[in-house]
């Protein structure tokens, strides 16, 4: 079996790592329920703020909010989206549209998504031009959050987003104990040895390849026993 040749060095301290990394992102869920609630979010859906979509790499700009009153207490917001070309048919159809990754043409287009599809909210909002018809109007936008996520690097913080007490005013107990022990868990990563070691990138690269081997060795002892069933 090819995983059990691939020796991964400090794979215990990966793994504690990888578990302290699983918790901070399951209670991220959680508080990301709150922070989309229609009462905390909605003060600051305002034109032209940044927002981070589910399964997009690229904030999308806001346009308006309008509240749907189907879904409500629900909101409907109207985002410009940088969409790659291969998903967009020009027919309006929605449910095609794909978000580009890096590397990948984009093309925007205004798209209609609810507060749950929210991930992120930036404290930065932007200029857009009014007419948003053309094919110039857009890629100006393109080349806007483009540029803003230039000036705002991953290597050094990302795109700053709302802090949820203090800009966002979210002074439920049960948030900010989630809050509070998210931050203790950051904490203790940064004390972490093996996040120390120059070397920490390449030894999770090669836990990873490890885990993908042995779960697609584990996808395929499983099918070769329902197969003799």
């Amino acid at each position: 079996m090819e995983f059990e040749n691939i020796i991964v060095t400090k794979e215990n301290e990966l793994l504690g790592y990888l578990n302290v990394k699983k918790d901070i992102e399951k209670l991220q869920e959680k508080m990301l329920a709150y922070i989309t609630k229609a009462n905390y979010i909605a003060p600051f859906l305002l034109p032209g703020r940044l927002l981070h979509v589910q399964y997009c790499l690229f904030f999308a700009k806001l346009i308006v909010q309008r509240k749907n009153l189907e879904v409500n207490p629900e909101f409907v917001v109207d985002v410009l989206l940088p969409v790659s070309n291969a998903s967009y048919t020009g027919k309006g159809d929605i449910e095609c549209l794909r978000p580009a990754v890096p590397g990948q043409k984009a093309k925007i287009e205004i798209v209609p998504i609810l507060l749950h599809c929210i991930s992120k909210i930036s404290s930065i909002r932007v200029r857009y031009p009014i007419d948003l018809k053309n094919d110039d109007s857009k890629n100006s936008v393109l080349n806007t959050l483009t540029e803003v996520k230039r000036r705002f690097p991953e290597s050094e913080g990302g795109i700053p987003l709302l802090d949820p007490i203090k800009d966002m005013k979210i002074n439920d107990e049960e948030f900010i104990e989630m809050h509070n022990r998210v931050e203790l868990l950051k904490s203790s990563i940064e004390q972490m040895d093996i996040t120390k070691d120059p070397l920490f990138e390449d030894y999770l690269e090669k836990y990873e390849e490890k885990q993908q081997l042995l779960n697609k060795w584990n996808e395929a002892n499983e099918n070769l026993k329902n197969t003799k069933i």
